[in-house]
């Protein structure tokens, strides 16, 4: 996953964040930073966001669902798009837009 739509918030927002993600596996923020740091070894190397819709909840909740495509450069040298489907949860935290929990599958076509 890229994360194409976190980009406009300036700075990868998670504060206390745990997601469930494709492969059936749950990672949690100090997961997912230590997986950032080690290396993946598939490199993202685009992405856009091909939908993005919301919906809120009193003054500081927010699901947010949509779809993305990215562009991934594999170990062996090939680029391969991968789209995927989400659903995040933002909380409003000290006037700060967080997300607190996210799902993410790839996209079957």
């Amino acid at each position: 996953m890229c994360y194409t739509r976190y980009n406009g918030a300036g700075e990868n927002p998670r504060g206390r964040f745990s997601g469930n993600k494709h492969k059936r596996r749950t990672l949690h923020k100090g997961q997912d930073i230590e997986k950032v740091a080690k290396g993946a070894k598939n490199k993202y190397i685009s992405g856009r966001l091909d939908k993005v819709e919301a919906r809120f909840f009193g003054g500081d909740v927010a699901i947010l669902y949509g779809v993305e495509t990215c562009v991934k450069r594999t170990v062996d040298g090939k680029e391969e798009p991968e789209t995927s489907v989400w659903t995040d949860t933002w909380l409003k935290r000290n006037g700060r837009w967080q997300i607190v929990a996210a799902q993410d599958a790839i996209y079957a076509k």
